[in-house]
């Protein structure tokens, strides 16, 4: 078990030598430090020098594309191991399997055939536990070297690494296979683990989920309550608040965007918040669709959120839309 901490400075020109896209991560966080990381000519050995001389002491995460990663996001370790095994049945057995926050484990092989975005499964629970499969793709990075942010110690790798191995030598997979793999994964987490999905803390979801666009009323100090209950930390729920915010145009959102953006509901600093510019950044990079702030408070309810400080009849769907809706 190869368990280091390797520095962006120190392994970007042998990882990119071996046929991988490796990318600098801020240090004990998940995403990439240069915003247009999706896009950016991390082919050249040139684009690679000049990031290896701004970020030497960064993380490392690799983009994947050509490389194809199954993220075996399942806490229980049995069903871990289950998939994992079912992953080297449909693809073969890869030299690289890395670790995070074990027993989660992300298994690495190369693509073949069409190019393809991320696939996964439907997210499901085990006694409670998240019992989920992603495969990234086109558009997705994978942590190589880091320090993890939940058990802040490095990442590891079962024996070897990227450093070692060369992109052409992994299994290959195509995205009629990864198709198959999934539903089969979904399967076995259920019939054999009893995979369910997750409870939810609030029933009409479906109800819920009707205010996501809502365009109309907002109220920085309403919105400022609800975002108290919602974690920034999680970037899915990070971009989600980011781009509802956005399409208030309201002069008060991105400084609400950005406080919020510095804490967590415990008080905590998120592990994902680098800087006041990276948030300014991704801010502006934003172009929201089919969202309003209603999405946030539909999130806030599904988390317990009951009401702000303005005197609604309730926190149902019924009060909520008729608050947004009065002019």
């Amino acid at each position: 078990m190869s368990r280091s901490f390797h520095k962006f400075g120190d392994t970007a020109e042998q990882i990119l030598e071996n046929g991988y896209e490796p990318l600098p991560l801020a240090v004990g966080v998940k995403r990439p430090i240069i915003t247009e990381w999706p896009s950016a000519n991390i082919h050249d050995p040139d684009v690679i020098a000049q990031l290896v001389k701004a970020y030497p002491e960064a993380g490392v995460g690799v983009r994947c594309g050509k490389l194809v990663v199954i993220d075996i996001d399942v806490e229980n370790p049995d069903a871990s191991h289950a998939i994992r095994e079912l992953a080297i049945k449909h693809f073969g057995m890869t030299p690289l399997i890395r670790y995070g926050n074990r027993p989660k484990q992300a298994l690495l092989f190369q693509r073949k055939g069409p190019v393809f975005s991320k696939k996964q499964t439907a997210k499901k629970s085990i006694n409670g536990t998240k019992a989920h499969v992603e495969v990234l793709a086109a558009g997705s990075q994978m942590v190589a070297f880091n320090i993890h942010p939940n058990t802040g110690q490095p990442y590891s790798w079962e024996d070897e690494s990227p450093l070692d191995v060369p992109l052409e030598d992994l299994p290959a997979v195509f995205e009629a296979n990864i198709d198959a793999f999934l539903l089969e994964a979904e399967q076995l987490l259920v019939s054999d683990f009893g995979a369910k999905n997750p409870k939810k803390q609030v029933k009409n979801s479906s109800s819920l989920s009707s205010l996501a666009g809502q365009p109309g009323r907002f109220d920085p100090a309403m919105a400022s309550s609800a975002l108290s209950v919602l974690d920034s930390q999680d970037r899915e729920t990070w971009i989600k608040v980011g781009h509802a915010l956005k399409t208030t145009d309201n002069p008060d959102a991105y400084g609400l965007f950005l406080n919020w953006s510095k804490k967590r509901p415990d008080g905590s600093t998120p592990h994902n918040f680098l800087s006041d510019e990276d948030v300014k950044q991704t801010w502006d990079s934003m172009k929201p669709v089919r969202t309003g702030v209603g999405a946030i408070y539909a999130e806030a309810m599904r988390n317990g959120w009951q009401k702000g400080p303005y005197q609604l009849s309730s926190a149902t769907h019924t009060a909520v839309a008729k608050y947004l809706l009065e002019a």
